[in-house]
């Protein structure tokens, strides 16, 4: 069948992805915007309480901090400080929580890898290297983030260093050499392609999610992601609600709340 004709009931495979505490790594996932005061520090009462509202409005995971954090504007204390925050408020909670670890290069990333084992979040995910010049400077950065944490990592296959996304072929070949890898979270072009390649991977390849405001989450679902992690906590509910419905075979509500999403600067109407 031809991309464009997936159909709205088409089949997919679930793979067993449980995270610590016997959450399951599938869903929607929102990352947290960081919020700030008007002096320019951050706002940890605010943040908590946005990270309290994804989780009751039903999302399965919590991500902090990633693109949609301003990660690249925090320093290291604040940083380690959120993950600390966001550990203790969540602990208990039905909702995954994934605590960024990305750093420039190895030493930074195993910073925050080795605070965030300690925490004991759900999951970790992190970007590539700024400083990589190579798959292999991914793939030693990958290595050694594996040998820090015991926890399911995700690997975000954008925000690396520039014009160097992470091959397919280098995500199976980590998945296959560490238990704890083989999640996901993929939006670097050709998109589609990668996602058909790394959803063929199954079961090494645990979870896949998609992202980029989930402008394609409904196409993508139908192809058998697993979910979509994205910047958009202020539609937690809606989003939450979209994913029930997919996961319920309710194809006709997932099209009608599809069309609800928001249009406009903080968000596009989705296909």
């Amino acid at each position: 069948m031809a991309l464009g004709a997936v159909s709205l009931a088409a089949p997919f495979r679930r793979v067993a992805v449980a995270a610590t505490g016997g959450k399951t790594l599938r869903g929607a996932f929102m990352i947290l915007d960081t919020p700030f005061t008007h002096s320019g520090d951050v706002d940890w009462e605010d943040l908590t309480k946005e990270a309290l509202w994804v989780d009751r409005a039903g999302c399965q995971g919590v991500v902090w901090p990633q693109g949609s954090s301003s990660v690249a504007t925090l320093t290291k204390k604040e940083r380690m400080r959120g993950m600390e925050a966001l550990a203790r408020n969540l602990q208990g909670k039905r909702t995954a929580l994934v605590l960024g670890v990305q750093g420039k290069d190895i030493p930074e990333m195993l910073e925050y890898a080795t605070r965030a084992q300690a925490l004991g979040p759900d999951a970790v995910i992190a970007m590539p290297p700024t400083s990589g010049t190579s798959m292999d400077d991914y793939r030693a950065y990958y290595r050694a983030l594996a040998g820090a944490v015991r926890l399911p990592v995700f690997l975000q296959t954008s925000g690396g260093a520039k014009d160097l996304v992470p091959s397919t072929d280098l995500i199976v070949e980590l998945a296959q050499e560490f238990p704890n890898f083989g999640y996901v979270k993929e939006e670097s072009d050709p998109l589609i392609e990668r996602m058909k390649i790394e959803l063929e991977h199954r079961p090494v390849i645990k979870s896949v999610f998609g992202a980029r405001l989930g402008d394609g989450w409904l196409y993508e679902m139908r192809l058998g992601l697993d979910g979509v992690m994205t910047g958009e906590a202020m539609y937690s509910d809606l989003m939450a609600r979209i994913w029930d419905a997919h996961e319920h075979g309710r194809a006709d509500e997932v099209l009608d709340r599809q069309v609800l999403a928001p249009a406009g600067p903080a968000g596009r109407l989705r296909q």
